[in-house]
């Protein structure tokens, strides 16, 4: 078999000159459709702000013109803003079949900016003192996307991750969100490593969880203020509608008036909140040993004297969550997620619903 070697195109004399856009010839090319490049704006955009700033191949013709032949696309976004072009003119082409090659290369083997070293180069524009629509100006990107990459700068995990190769832009920019927040990094970054649709699920989980904490917090203080007990789960205390006052041998059991249950030393609430502003305040009672439960057999065991140790909290905790996962099994088959509920998702969905338990 025999092989064909291109050999170099002969080298001359090279001058750099400056030419009115409108003035340059284009050579044949191999991109056929460059004018279907210039559609987006930005390109065009560009070159209006800072001009041609990389010259442009070309040579001279049997007229005396110049013909570029790699840089075709500058060469048309300058005739459309009207400015010129940097050429620089070399030896004359031997044939078509080194004019193919030479363009084959210059236009395949050109590599973009990684998603890493434009947030690198934003930052940099940052601190010399631009502004985000001055970076957004200077380099033809969006300002929305200026921020985002800017966010992403500044969260340590977030860029080093990146950096690494290990996850996209839009990935980390979801990890620059919570940066500060170690317990949030560590579980985003262990749920990035699969779908990005289940670290958008356990993101918004994470800011729905932050807004129900701040508004918990705002209820707990108001009634704080108003000198009422707030239990936790460090206290040993049972729902008030589990409680009763009547007699072992009564046969009517009714629960304990929520009102009147407010002059019991041991009466308290919890506060559960949902969506951010689903506020539940349920009344239960820190001394139940000084009432009597309802239902003897309803899976309790007799009020005890003193705190429950942390045994039985776990006993206790253990017997509510049982009582929640039938229904709970047969409300996960039910549901409808798009397909996106996984595993991962049922320790938080129980976890919910053992918040539910002072409600009875």
């Amino acid at each position: 078999m025999t092989h064909t070697t291109i050999a170099p195109a002969a080298t001359a004399p090279e001058e750099l000159v400056r030419v009115d856009a409108a003035n340059i010839v284009l050579e044949e090319n191999i991109r056929d459709h460059p004018e279907d490049a210039l559609v987006e704006d930005w390109f065009v955009d560009s070159v209006r702000q800072h001009g041609v700033l990389q010259a442009v191949l070309g040579y001279r013709n049997d007229l005396g013109q110049v013909v570029v032949r790699d840089g075709q696309l500058r060469v048309l976004a300058a005739r459309l803003v009207g400015c010129t072009v940097p050429v620089l003119i070399g030896e004359r082409p031997l044939d078509v079949v080194h004019r193919v090659t030479e363009q084959y290369v210059t236009n395949e083997r050109r590599t973009g900016l990684t998603d890493h070293q434009k947030v690198a180069a934003f930052r940099q524009l940052e601190l010399g003192g631009l502004s985000v629509t001055a970076i957004a100006k200077q380099t033809s990107t969006s300002k929305e996307q200026v921020k985002a990459s800017l966010t992403v700068a500044k969260s340590v995990d977030a860029s080093t991750a990146l950096a690494g190769g290990q996850i996209s832009f839009d990935t980390a920019l979801v990890l620059a969100e919570f940066d500060g927040d170690d317990a949030a990094i560590a579980e985003l970054s262990q749920i990035a490593e699969g779908d990005f649709h289940d670290l958008e699920y356990a993101a918004e989980q994470i800011r729905q969880e932050r807004v129900n904490e701040a508004k918990r917090i705002e209820v707990v203080a108001d009634f704080q203020a108003a000198g009422v007990r707030v239990a936790t789960d460090e206290d040993s205390y049972e729902s008030v509608h589990r409680l009763t006052n009547a007699e072992p041998t009564d046969t009517m059991r009714p629960q304990l008036d929520a009102d009147e249950h407010k002059t019991c030393p041991g009466h308290a609430v919890t506060v559960v909140v949902y969506h951010g502003d689903d506020v539940r305040v349920s009344p239960v009672c820190c001394t139940p040993e000084a009432h009597r439960p309802r239902w003897a057999s309803f899976g309790s065991t007799p009020a005890q004297a003193g705190p429950m140790t942390d045994e039985q909290k776990a006993e206790r905790k253990t017997r509510r969550i049982q009582a929640v996962i039938a229904p709970l099994t047969l409300w996960m088959v039910l549901i409808d997620m798009s397909g996106r509920f996984s595993e991962r998702m049922l320790p938080d969905v129980v976890t919910k619903l053992w918040d539910l338990r002072e409600v009875g």
